[in-house]
């Protein structure tokens, strides 16, 4: 890459047509496979190490590759780049996605827990060779699952307040009960029915 006098960048008809394959690639994204992959990294770290000196926050959004792929490709190399191995097949990911759909329809959030949970009995039911830990997909695996299933959302614990534990609490439970027996007891309330 060169600058001319106009501040604009002069770029030569080899690194153009890489450019026109790279934005190819990012445009049908969900058919970019680890060859592909490996094409758009390897040129955006010819761009980091041009003359332009670009940030890696910039150079990953240009080409349309992760920020913590990036980082990961300058400081240990290409050839650890690839994206996460598909693990379940298209009909098992989206029984998945239709589960956690029809769980948020019935105003039962599930957690990524939860989700890890039910990914690793589908995994481990199937006899799927896997590189998860055991508590299941790690957070790149679920980086690539929410990019293609961006209509998901999942809950997060929450703390619970000071009075809401209290609520909870073994010996107020107790004491409730108690008071409720007197009640019972008082008014002869039974439950046999007339």
């Amino acid at each position: 890459y060169k600058k001319n006098n106009t501040s604009k960048v002069c770029i030569n008809e080899t690194d153009l047509t890489l450019l026109l394959d790279i934005s190819y690639v990012i445009q049908y994204e969900a058919y970019i496979t680890d060859l592909d992959y490996h094409i758009a990294i390897e040129a955006t770290l010819k761009e980091l190490a041009g003359p332009m000196n670009p940030s890696v926050n910039l150079t990953a959004l240009q080409f349309g590759i992760s920020e913590a792929t990036l980082r990961h490709a300058v400081k240990n190399g290409l050839s650890k780049c690839t994206r996460p191995k598909i693990i379940l097949s298209e009909h098992k990911e989206e029984q998945l996605v239709d589960y956690c759909k029809n769980m948020q329809r019935l105003e039962f959030g599930l957690t990524k827990l939860d989700v890890n949970h039910c990914i690793m009995e589908i995994v481990c039911n199937n006899h799927h060779a896997h590189s998860f830990a055991a508590k299941g997909p790690d957070r790149t695996w679920w980086d690539c699952f929410m990019k293609d299933h961006s209509d998901l959302s999942f809950r997060t614990f929450q703390a619970l307040s000071k009075a809401y534990t209290q609520k909870a609490n073994p010996i107020i439970i107790k004491d409730c009960f108690k008071q409720l027996q007197k009640i019972i007891k008082k008014h002869s309330l039974t439950a046999e029915y007339g």
